[in-house]
């Protein structure tokens, strides 16, 4: 499958957005003369980006493999494809193969990065070998998504213990346990949680400043709802709740916390079953207490940058809206799919569809905007004003239509927000208002350079290319 992409960039104060697409280098790196983009690396001549992925009682698929650039666009991890081998390359160079990898993580610095490939066994087991900064410190199972620290001393991932798929292609065993790699000398050790029933594996775990704990949500023997910390002599639990814990984030000064439970309504007296598919029931919690709202659910939460404030998205009524530190906007028809505030608490920025239609079973969840279909996307953003008790848009801007948009992110002085958005079956851009860079290949994510530059990194065929959009003041 093809994929393209455009950023787009939204002005939240006088400045206005950006065009035109320049690049970051790397040691050796092409760079065109014509736009200053630049090429980072190339998938070695022989290999490919993609390749055929096999699923069990299913016709194998074409899949792009993963690729991450380094926050600054200096350097990408990517994998490649030789044969029924995947080979993860770092710095140029292959450094381990199996049969899949996990997307590459870069410390935030982007000085470290954590790379995992797992070799598929006969009999549906895995095993997995997990790299830091092109060496190979640690075997598991299994591997979720992880986390490595600013000095590449620490990292942090979920692993589940013998993990095997049945002939179905279902898990045998749910159980997991957290790992935490910590530098001693030239080796890591691991320190491992217990092993609990279920954990949310598919979140990335959070890493304290000095890399000693980390954190994540899993279930206890008691089918509670627990949120862990791991790194002492014994998993100390930070918080327990009766309901299943769905969706779970972390400030980033990892000082706050924000988690997501299904309430379970057949354990709510007189309960009775519906005949129809209904949509399930969410509960936000946010530094351990219960964000009190009059909606069937409450979810996506996400800070600010400065970790004071935070955002959500609600549901009433089959009607959308989004709230702030507690306080609510009057819900709409339009579906929403991601909030956020900025660091002052007075300007909220949120992905807005209208006139489209969603999945029932996927409401309500990071990967909604891969199933909904018809209408148009917009990026939008507005002054919020606190009144009455309630939260009020003032000022509201919107971009252009897009068949969907799939993240933002604000500019260092939280006067702009850039996004990734889609045209048609494949094109991605990224944007900033009305201007926009694109179509490309594939796109790994976006970052802000500075308040008015910002780049993303993107595969071209077998190159990648940093690529850069100046705003026009």
């Amino acid at each position: 499958m093809l994929v393209l992409a455009v950023a787009v960039c939204l002005s939240l104060g006088p400045a206005g957005p950006f065009a035109s697409a320049p690049t970051l280098p790397q040691e050796g790196a092409k760079e065109s003369e014509a736009s200053g983009d630049r090429l980072v690396a190339s998938i070695p001549e022989g290999f490919a980006a993609a390749h055929m992925a096999e699923r069990i009682d299913q016709p194998a698929e074409l899949e792009y493999l993963p690729f991450t650039f380094s926050p600054d666009g200096t350097q990408v991890a990517f994998y490649a494809a030789k044969k029924d081998r995947v080979y993860a390359f770092f710095n140029g160079e292959d450094i381990g193969y199996g049969h899949k990898g996990r997307k590459p993580i870069y410390s935030e610095n982007g000085e470290h990065v954590l790379m995992a490939t797992a070799k598929v066994n006969k009999n549906r087991s895995e095993k997995w070998s997990v790299y830091v900064d092109g060496k190979s410190v640690a075997k598991e199972d299994w591997v979720g998504p992880a986390v490595i620290a600013d000095d590449g001393n620490s990292f942090a991932y979920w692993t589940k213990p013998d993990y095997r798929l049945d002939p179905s292609g279902k898990p045998i065993l749910t159980r997991a346990c957290m790992v935490l790699g910590h530098r001693k000398g030239k080796k890591f050790r691991k320190k491992t949680s217990k092993i609990y029933p279920w954990a949310l594996t598919y979140s990335t775990p959070g890493l304290s400043e000095d890399g000693t704990r980390a954190i994540g949500a899993a279930h206890d023997d008691t089918s509670r709802g627990v949120l862990v910390s791991v790194g002492g002599a014994k998993d100390e639990v930070l918080h327990t709740d009766k309901g299943y814990i769905r969706e779970a984030i972390y400030s980033k000064d990892r000082k706050r916390h924000a988690f997501v439970r299904r309430v379970v309504k057949e354990r709510i007296k007189g309960y009775k079953k519906p005949k129809s598919v209904t949509y399930p029931r969410l509960r936000l919690e946010v530094d351990g207490e219960v964000v009190s709202v009059n909606a069937d659910a409450t979810a996506l939460p996400k800070f600010s940058e400065n970790s004071e404030h935070y955002a959500f998205v609600y549901v009433r009524d089959k009607k959308f809206g989004i709230g702030m530190d507690g306080y609510l906007v009057e819900p709409s028809e339009n579906m929403i799919f991601a909030a956020r505030p900025d660091s002052t608490g007075t300007r909220i920025a949120w992905i807005e569809h209208r006139d489209g239609e969603l999945l029932e079973n996927l409401w309500l969840n990071a990967s909604s905007v891969n199933s909904v279909y018809q209408g148009k996307a917009h990026m939008c953003y507005a002054y919020a004003v606190r009144e009455d008790g309630g939260l009020t848009l003032e000022e509201m801007e919107f971009s252009d239509p897009w068949d969907k948009i799939y993240s933002f992110e604000f500019s260092p002085n939280e006067d702009r927000v850039a996004f990734i958005a889609q045209e048609g079956e494949e094109d991605l851009y990224v944007a900033c208002g009305s201007q926009k860079i694109g179509p490309f290949r594939e796109i790994d994510r976006i970052r802000w350079i500075d308040d008015d530059t910002v780049a993303a990194g993107v595969r071209e065929g077998h190159d990648f290319w940093w690529r850069t959009l100046k705003i026009e003041e």
